[in-house]
């Protein structure tokens, strides 16, 4: 995607980890999104109420609210925001059953923790694109 669609696309960050959180926030931006960012799913809640973000990448454990939480929330709701999911647990548990849960949920996409910038890059690009054809 363009750095100049970029610019016009908010993508909310959701990680209890404020150090990985920062750090995604920081690459996300250097592209030319928009970035908000929650530590866990109650606050991606607040957070997408009041902004509307074009793609939500979330973590899956966090406390007061997981991923999980977050997933099925939007999607009751009724939400049609882009959910890409991310783990670092899916290394020691196994990918399928944690990455692949959340894509059962509703989630579009999955990164496994650790990931390169590439992958995140063209992983949210791939989430905004399939909105905007839909």
């Amino acid at each position: 995607m363009p750095h100049a669609l970029r610019s016009r696309r908010l993508v909310l960050v959701v990680d209890d980890d404020a150090g990985l959180r920062d750090s995604i926030r920081a690459l996300l931006e250097s592209m030319g999104f928009l970035v908000s960012t929650a530590a866990n799913a109650l606050e991606a809640i607040v957070e997408v109420g009041a902004q509307r973000p074009d793609v939500i990448l979330t973590d899956i454990y966090m406390p007061q609210g997981d991923g999980y939480e977050l997933i099925s929330a939007m999607r009751s709701f009724g939400e049609a925001i882009p959910i890409v999911a991310m783990s670092g647990g899916a290394l020691q548990f196994g990918v399928d059953d944690h990455l692949g849960m959340a894509k059962r949920l509703g989630a579009e996409a999955t990164l496994c923790k650790p990931f390169r910038a590439a992958a995140l890059i063209e992983t949210v690009d791939r989430a905004i694109g399939q909105r905007l054809v839909a």
